[in-house]
């Protein structure tokens, strides 16, 4: 505006300069007395003298009264569509400006008092859950006061990532890498060992950011009780049977398994150490059995039990038949290293057979590669328990 002004005003003084010049020139020409050029001219001159006086003067009261005042105002405007509500306008000097920046101040209290009373309004119902903007003109984030508790976000940290929504959007992306498998937008955020789940739903539209973080540690403690319910053995912790025959005909079905072998185990004499120290040792035999079955492998291995002093597992991925061999060897020096206290004061090692079924490529059907494992088992009885017998899996002819 200032500048369009300027260009008005020299165009006005540069029309009267070419005026006078021209007048001077025309009156010359008619033969006017020098005395009236003279005047002419010198009245001219001092028209535009005072046009420049006049341009000055337009020019300092339009910056000062108008112009100053008005990139002021919208300075602050921009300010506070960036998110910054800490902006207080104060142009003086104009009563509009004065009456402006009021208003100004006025919306920004407006939106703070909001933003509050949506605070206090979730604190008051225990609400647990915390929103989230921004856009892509902001540099700030607008948050409700539960968001750090929610993101496991301290307050020292938290302050610096809603002034800047760059360190905002690394931190959150970095919570929002690794969802909880098998659930949409849940994650789990450790809090000084405090383990939590949290649902994040994010929306952007138009260049804005909205998110909700929405706390659903109950509903998943309680699905994962129901899932463990299922899929585990009340006694010993670990997989049950209808959980070990569903993962392992989805691995059979799908992927190559590399060297594999299904192996089933039973206890030796398990029935009467039942009998001679009742079911209280029992059972807490079966419950160290199972913890060391457990360890026969850290990787690429399901372990269940399939019922009463009887535990399969399958194990995957290997590089030769050798190498499960040198699993079962370990195994065996594991067990004989690790007696276990019965109720008379011995020590004895838990001992158990196995039976290997070697798995071959193509196979799919669970019960035959089961059966295989189960004769594997008989052999390896029969000739002596506490070791393990093989069996190669034939397709039926």
């Amino acid at each position: 505006m200032q500048k369009k002004v300027r260009i008005i005003l020299l165009a006005v003084m540069l029309f009267i300069m070419i005026l006078a010049i021209g007048l001077a020139i025309g009156l010359q020409f008619l033969h006017v007395k020098k005395e009236m050029v003279a005047g002419v001219r010198y009245s001219l001159i001092f028209l535009a003298l005072a046009l420049a006086v006049v341009f000055v003067v337009i020019d300092w009261l339009l910056k000062k009264r108008v112009l100053n005042g008005l990139h002021q105002l919208i300075r602050d405007m921009e300010n506070i569509a960036k998110g910054n509500l800490d902006v207080f306008s104060c142009v003086r000097g104009n009563t509009e400006f004065e009456q402006l920046s009021r208003g100004i101040n006025s919306m920004v209290k407006s939106i703070t008092r909001t933003s509050g009373m949506l605070s206090r309004v979730f604190e008051m119902m225990d609400a647990q859950f915390a929103v989230f903007e921004y856009n892509d003109d902001s540099k700030r984030v607008t948050t409700t006061d539960r968001l750090g508790m929610m993101l496991g976000i301290s307050s020292s940290e938290l302050g610096p990532m809603i002034q800047d929504k760059a360190l905002f959007q690394t931190r959150l992306a970095w919570i929002i890498k690794n969802p909880i498998p098998g659930e949409e937008d849940v994650y789990q955020i450790d809090t000084k060992g405090h383990v939590r789940y949290i649902r994040i739903n994010i929306a952007t539209e138009d260049g804005s950011t909205f998110g909700m973080v929405a706390d659903v540690t109950e509903d998943m403690k309680q699905k994962q009780a129901i899932i463990r319910e299922r899929d585990y053995d009340a006694l010993t912790q670990i997989r049950n049977r209808r959980s070990f025959e569903r993962d392992v005909k989805k691995l059979l079905s799908g992927r190559n398994l590399a060297e594999c072998a299904m192996i089933m185990i039973d206890l030796d004499k398990f029935k009467g150490i039942n009998d001679t120290y009742g079911h209280a040792f029992g059972d807490e035999y079966l419950q160290r059995a199972a913890a060391f079955i457990e360890r026969f492998c850290e990787r690429n291995c399901i372990v269940a039990r399939r019922s009463g002093d009887e535990f399969y597992l399958l194990v995957y991925g290997c590089k030769s038949k050798d190498e499960i061999r040198q699993m079962a060897g370990a195994y065996y020096d594991m067990l004989a290293k690790e007696p276990i206290d019965f109720p008379d004061g011995s020590k004895k090692s838990i001992g158990m057979s196995m039976g290997i079924a070697w798995y071959v490529p193509g196979l799919k059907d669970f019960d035959a590669f089961l059966a295989c494992a189960d004769d594997a088992l008989y052999e390896a009885k029969e000739g002596g328990r506490n070791t393990f017998g093989e069996k190669e899996f034939q397709f039926a002819t």
